[in-house]
This record gives structure tokens, C-alpha cells and sequence, in this order.
């Protein structure tokens, strides 16, 4: 009896040791500021290199996404940009698909500023009659020296806007420019004592021999100084002498060192003034 006490005591008693407290193990001292393996890691993966886009962007509080930036549009520029569009490739590459791709915009950005197409070409045509604005010289001048003066800058702007040929005298709804244009002609030739009938006959001979003389210059093979090989085509289909008349002029005037279609201009210009001049004194 006394032993199996004995044994169920012993099974009792814990083992030597089994549940003692562990005495931690004394392991490397940290150095101050220094972090553990993990935060090292994680901290190498997620902050970005010194130096680098993300960094900057993170610094700034931005984002990483590259974005294309649009010019600021205006109703002038705009306008600007498309005449600089129709220089270059014609009214027919006008387009507002194509002008919003010029800018660098959406399309629908456009008509925030202008409704249409046709408004659009409206104030292209106002931009150019502001450029054949007449300066505060000419009243200082005779009516003839303005006439001359005054066909010869409409002659230029047009072979700088080829496309505004067509388009200056079929707008319907015409803009400051245009209105200012066309009523200070008219005044300076009332001014100088023309009646409003004669003017008027005046600015419509004016704008039909300019027109007129730009789009047949425009159309013209060769620009400038004609070269003796350029005119080889013409030659060549004469050859056979059924054309005396046009034989003679190019080898007597096209021909000639130096000639130029644009002497034409001149010439015309002037018979239009003497022939104004007789009906200005009768």
C-alpha cells in the first residue's frame, strides 16, 4: 500500500527541469538607428532610387504617369494656327480634326471656342483683311500712288495665303476687319473726289485684276525669271509652225534674259489707272 503511494507521488512530480522558465540567450547587441533584416527589405523595395523619376515625382507628390501638356487655347490662336495649316497645305487640308491635331488637343476642345468650320474660315478671311489694312501714310499720297501702292500689298498677302483667294469676297458674315478694309477704300477714293459710283466701279476693277493675276500666277510652271529649259515643252509642241503668233512671242518676249510673268502686273496696273485717271476728269 505504502509503495503505490509512493509510485502515484512520484508520477506526480514534475520532471526535473520540464517546466522551468527558459533563461533568454544572450544575442548581438543593436547598434543605434539600426533596423532588422525584413525592415531593410522592405524598405529597398518600396522607396524608390535616389535620383530616379519616381523619386522625384514622389518627392513632389505626383504621380508617375507621363502626361503630354496642350497649349493654352485662345480663339487668336487658334485662328493663327489653321491660316498657317491652309499655307501650308491648302484650304482642302483644313479640317477641325486636322487643326486639333496641329494643336494637340481633342477636337471637341475646339468648338468650346469656335462653333463651326465656316466661323473658323470667317475670321481666317478677317485675319487676312487685316493684314490689307492700309497704313496712315496713304492719305499723304495721290489717289493714283494708293491705287498702286494698295494692289501691289493685296498681290503679296494673296501669294502668302494662296487659299484666301476664293474665300476673301464669299463670306456672309464678314468681321471688323473685312468691313474696315472695304470702307476705307471707298472713302479714300471718295475723298479725293471720286463719286460713289466711279469708286465703286474702282475697288471691283481692283479686286478682279488682282484676284485675277494672283490665280494665274499661282497656276503658272515655273515662278520667277523664266529659264530658256523650262520653255522647252512650249517649243517643242510648236515646232511644226502652226503657231507663227505664239512662236513670235516666246522668241521675241518669253525668251528674252530676264523676263518675268510678273511685269505683267505692273503694266496692267497702270493702264487701269490711266483709263481711271480719263474718267476721273471727265
Amino acid at each position: 500500500m505504502s509503495a503505490r503511494r509512493k509510485s502515484d507521488s512520484n508520477r506526480r512530480q514534475p520532471a526535473a527541469g520540464k517546466h522551468q522558465e527558459r533563461t533568454p540567450q544572450p544575442g548581438p547587441s543593436k547598434q543605434p538607428g539600426a533596423r532588422n533584416k525584413s525592415t531593410r527589405q522592405t524598405v529597398s523595395k518600396s522607396a524608390p532610387k535616389k535620383g530616379s523619376r519616381n523619386a522625384t515625382t514622389a518627392a513632389e507628390g505626383g504621380t508617375t504617369k507621363k502626361t503630354r501638356k496642350s497649349p493654352t487655347l485662345s480663339v487668336e490662336f487658334i485662328v493663327a494656327t489653321a491660316i498657317g495649316l491652309a499655307d501650308r497645305g491648302g484650304i482642302h487640308a483644313l479640317s477641325m480634326r486636322n487643326l486639333a491635331t496641329e494643336l494637340r488637343v481633342e477636337a471637341m476642345s475646339l468648338y468650346h471656342h469656335i462653333p463651326s468650320r465656316e466661323r473658323l474660315l470667317d475670321l481666317m478671311v478677317d485675319e487676312v483683311f487685316g493684314e490689307l489694312g492700309t497704313p496712315a501714310t496713304d492719305a499723304q499720297i495721290s489717289w493714283q500712288e494708293w491705287l498702286s501702292v494698295q494692289s501691289n500689298r493685296m498681290r503679296k498677302v494673296l501669294l502668302d495665303h494662296p487659299w484666301a483667294v476664293g474665300l476673301l469676297d464669299s463670306r456672309k458674315n464678314p468681321g471688323p476687319a473685312t468691313l474696315q478694309y472695304q470702307n476705307h477704300r471707298l472713302g479714300r477714293l471718295r475723298q479725293a473726289g471720286f463719286s460713289m459710283d466711279l469708286a465703286a466701279h474702282t475697288v471691283a476693277i481692283q479686286d478682279s485684276f488682282v484676284y485675277g493675276f494672283v490665280v494665274q500666277e499661282l497656276a503658272l510652271p515655273f515662278e520667277g525669271a523664266v529659264d530658256i529649259e523650262q520653255l522647252q515643252g512650249f517649243q517643242d509642241a510648236m515646232q511644226a509652225g502652226d503657231y507663227p503668233y505664239l512662236s513670235e512671242m516666246v522668241a521675241s518676249v518669253v525668251s528674252q534674259r530676264g523676263y518675268s510673268f510678273a511685269r505683267e502686273f505692273e503694266y496692267g496696273l497702270k493702264l487701269i489707272i490711266e483709263g481711271l485717271e480719263m474718267r476721273f476728269r471727265n
